[in-house]
């Protein structure tokens, strides 16, 4: 099965990057390694991520206070979020329904 990055998932990453970068020079190199981590766990074990609201469901990164979240296709798993877990669950909803 494919994986794939919709752009406003793209968005929300490189906001992120520039975000960390900011903070400390290195940071955001260090933010995306953990996001390529956690979007290799979600090719390797898909179904075992929690289901937030059918059909999405989300993966928690280990060292930054972010989810991506992700849709599984017949073919493909689109990630179409990746939000920082402090903002307001009502902007994740207009992407992915509603969030629980």
């Amino acid at each position: 099965m494919r994986l794939i990055v919709r752009p406003e998932a793209e968005a929300d990453l490189l906001q992120a990057f520039s975000w960390y970068e900011d903070q400390q020079p290195g940071l955001g190199r260090a933010f995306m390694e953990e996001v390529s981590r956690c979007l290799a766990s979600i090719e390797q074990r898909l179904l075992s991520f929690a289901v937030v609201d059918t059909p999405s469901r989300r993966a928690m990164t280990r060292r930054f206070p972010y989810a991506l979240f992700f849709v599984v296709g017949e073919e493909v798993i689109s990630v179409v979020a990746a939000f920082h877990m402090a903002r307001n669950p009502e902007a994740l909803s207009q992407r992915v329904g509603p969030v629980a």
